[in-house]
């Protein structure tokens, strides 16, 4: 009877000791997917542009002049500069419209057979850069482009590429990264409705860099590019994004 009676016991002691084990093992199965679940996340990029025009336009000018000493060369430059400031002043340019550099001037020495240069100075260049900033951007690349009639007169000028920018940018950058985030957004939707699921809190974001380009152009660069010789830009932005998925 003794012996009976332990026998039961020590079975009910093993079906509760194998259920402990099954009850153990199910909540850390559980424990364990849950955890599994809790980091699940897909990355997704959001890409935002737009087309803006430029609304300042700086073109840069230079009259240069050289001569055997500086006395006539500086003559020459003055009266040359007169004439490209009278043609300015005929196209809608006042001088006080107008940044004119003081005056650079380089000493020019001679070089023997060989090409070296010697210490012995043959002549003077000098030159003034002047300087247009102004919003109506069509007038200064019509000028720019007409500038090429001061050749004809014999004056020694260069006209640099006009840069063309847009001012606000520093304000647009925010918009674009907040439709870039909306599209981001979007696409993560979209991934984890396909797979069964939906997006949770945000694991994980970060910036790329902004892109201004020629309209229609299709360059990019890992370091962003920043066009400044094109009227009619477009500006891109990107975001990366980790969405945890419930």
């Amino acid at each position: 009877m003794e012996k009976s009676k332990n026998w039961m016991n020590n079975m009910l002691f093993g079906v509760f000791l194998a259920f402990g084990v099954v009850l153990a093992a199910l909540v850390i199965a559980d424990a364990l997917r849950t955890i599994k679940m809790s980091n699940q996340y897909v990355t997704v990029k959001g890409y935002a542009e737009k087309e803006i025009k430029s609304d300042l336009a700086i073109w840069e000018s230079e009259v240069a002049v050289t001569s055997s000493d500086m006395v006539s060369a500086y003559n020459l430059l003055q009266t040359q500069l007169a004439q490209v400031l009278l043609f300015f002043e005929k196209n809608g340019y006042s001088e006080a419209k107008l940044k004119v550099s003081p005056v650079s001037t380089v000493k020019l020495f001679k070089t023997n057979e060989k090409g070296w240069q010697s210490n012995q100075v043959e002549g003077y260049r000098l030159s003034q850069i002047i300087t247009i900033e102004d919003k109506n951007i069509d007038k200064v690349a019509e000028l720019s482009s007409n500038s090429s009639e001061l050749l004809k007169e014999g004056i020694e000028f260069v006209s640099f590429q006009p840069r063309y920018l847009y001012t606000k940018i520093n304000d647009l950058k925010v918009e674009m990264l907040s439709n870039a985030s909306k599209d981001a957004k979007e696409r993560a939707e979209v991934l984890a409705k396909n797979s069964g699921g939906e997006i949770g809190s945000i694991k994980a974001a970060s910036q790329g860099v902004f892109q201004i380009t020629p309209k229609n152009s299709t360059d990019i660069s890992d370091y962003g590019m920043n066009d400044m010789f094109s009227i009619e830009k477009v500006i891109k932005a990107v975001v990366t994004v980790d969405y945890y998925i419930k």
